[in-house]
């Protein structure tokens, strides 16, 4: 990996769980920052650095397909990595029409998570 570390940012309302990624993805030479909200993340200062977006699809404040949507309406380049413990086919359908580069189910192991990350990377 480059001298600079890729900044990954977490968009999760689960506490417990993002603070989980965030130690995940410090210990594997990326920087994490977290969002509780979509309205957050689009507020932060940081938004110019992020290298790859990890987000949940059921949020506070919106869902993650409607922060993908306006993502894609601000031309805004950023690899989405989505995540949902609803694997219902409605769901499935709409990640995969999303232009998400991954799709990650509830609960998914830490390795899946990194490979998804790396393979965004190159």
């Amino acid at each position: 990996m480059d001298s600079v570390r890729p900044v990954i940012a977490i968009v999760e309302d689960d506490f417990a769980l993002s603070e989980a990624l965030e130690r995940l993805l410090r210990v594997t030479g990326f920087e994490a920052v977290v969002f509780s909200d979509p309205k957050k993340l689009h507020c932060s200062d940081r938004f110019e650095e992020l290298a790859c977006l990890v987000l949940d699809l059921h949020l506070p404040g919106g869902s993650g397909f409607e922060l993908m949507d306006r993502l894609r309406q601000d031309e805004v380049p950023l690899p989405v990595i989505l995540m949902t413990a609803d694997d219902s086919p409605a769901t499935l359908s709409r990640a995969a029409q999303s232009q998400c580069s991954a799709l990650l189910l509830k609960p998914f192991e830490a390795p899946d998570l990194l490979a998804c990350i790396r393979d965004v990377l190159r």
